[in-house]
């Protein structure tokens, strides 16, 4: 959040001096200054530099008659001439590249400046006027008081950051926001719900307003307790989930355990029916072999051997319509009824068995 407060600050101030720097006199008017200054209050310094030695710094002309702000207009204007002379082409090159990575008309840095006792906090504004060419290169700019910083634009820049109309909201109260000076405690501007407690979270501004810093408090708690209180959930979260992964492996476990059972059943049934079947063909084949041999002389034993074959081949038959049942139950089928061995002979007992 604080990233988002930096970013859309810088973002305003940017969009103001853009704005104000349009309208900065050509090159081959600083007669013009003044006029700017009348209709930029919230500008307290303005200047064109056109070469070595040739500066013209001008101060918000309502303001010249206090002493103080004439000793600030001269302190200002011999350091800014002494810069200017040794630092221009280099805030001429700052400049232009923000106009081309970052598609910025002006450059902004920040000072401290002294004024009655104490020192301000100051950001110059810096940018090539309209008619600086690459033969007679020129730079331009103006300044933003404290006074200005503290009680219009960082004000507006917070309340855009977060409305004002959101602080009336209880269940959704917007987080307070302030920006100090780096070794001061106290805020330079805050928002609306400020309490004035120390902030929670603090960053310090980048390349623009450097030596500020951005602080946040959430409204009626504190980043710890909403820490806590994300991670109390973070653990009921991972504790039911846990539940939910054990019981799912206790019930995957289960439909295993019950198919392995399963499958050892069908094996065994498997099993059991081959040695059911064995039985009846092993005594029809038996039979019919003797019969075919000739071996039985008497009439009564032919009609003996006969029934046998006969019986064997129905319980056969029984055994094989079971199987059919029980595949047409695995597959479920309703209204199946299985076929029973009522027939005597040897496996009688054991084909029973099978069906039920």
């Amino acid at each position: 959040m604080l990233k988002i407060a930096e970013k859309r600050i810088v973002e305003h101030v940017y969009e103001t001096s853009e704005r104000a720097s349009l309208q900065f006199p050509e090159v081959e008017h600083p007669e013009e200054i003044d006029a700017f200054l009348t209709t930029h209050p919230e500008i307290t310094h303005a200047f064109l530099w056109t070469g070595k030695g040739n500066l013209d710094f001008r101060s918000q002309p309502g303001r010249m008659t206090d002493p103080v702000f004439q000793a600030e207009h001269k302190e200002i204007a011999v350091e800014l001439g002494h810069m200017l002379d040794m630092w221009s082409g280099e805030l001429i090159a700052k400049a232009e590249k923000n106009g081309v990575w970052e598609g910025r008309r002006v450059y902004i840095s920040s000072e401290s400046v002294p004024r009655g006792g104490r020192m301000l906090y100051e950001s110059f504004v810096h940018f090539p006027p309209r008619g600086s060419t690459h033969e007679h290169p020129a730079l331009a700019g103006f300044v933003y008081d404290e006074d200005y910083l503290r009680n219009d634009f960082f004000p507006q820049a917070l309340k855009d950051v977060f409305p004002d109309q959101n602080a009336n909201d209880t269940s959704h109260p917007p987080p307070s926001i302030m920006i100090r000076k780096g070794k001061e405690q106290a805020p330079l501007a805050a928002s609306c719900c400020w309490d004035g407690a120390a902030p929670d979270v603090e960053r310090d501004f980048g390349s623009v307003f450097q030596g500020l810093t951005l602080g946040i408090r959430p409204f009626g708690t504190t980043i710890a307790d909403i820490s806590n209180r994300i991670t109390r959930w973070a653990f009921l979260i991972l504790g039911a989930l846990s539940l939910l992964m054990g019981g799912g492996m206790i019930f995957a476990y289960r439909n295993v355990a019950r198919e392995l059972a399963l499958a050892k059943l069908k094996s065994d049934f498997v099993s059991n029916v081959s040695h059911e079947l064995r039985t009846p063909l092993s005594l029809i084949r038996l039979y019919a072999e003797t019969l075919e041999l000739g071996r039985i002389s008497t009439p009564g034993k032919h009609q003996e051997y006969y029934e046998i074959i006969r019986k064997e081949s129905e319980r056969l038959s029984s055994l094989i319509n079971n199987i059919l049942d029980f595949s047409r139950i695995e597959g479920g089928q309703e209204g199946v009824q299985l076929s029973r061995d009522r027939h005597g002979g040897p496996g009688a007992n054991h084909a029973g068995l099978i069906s039920v």
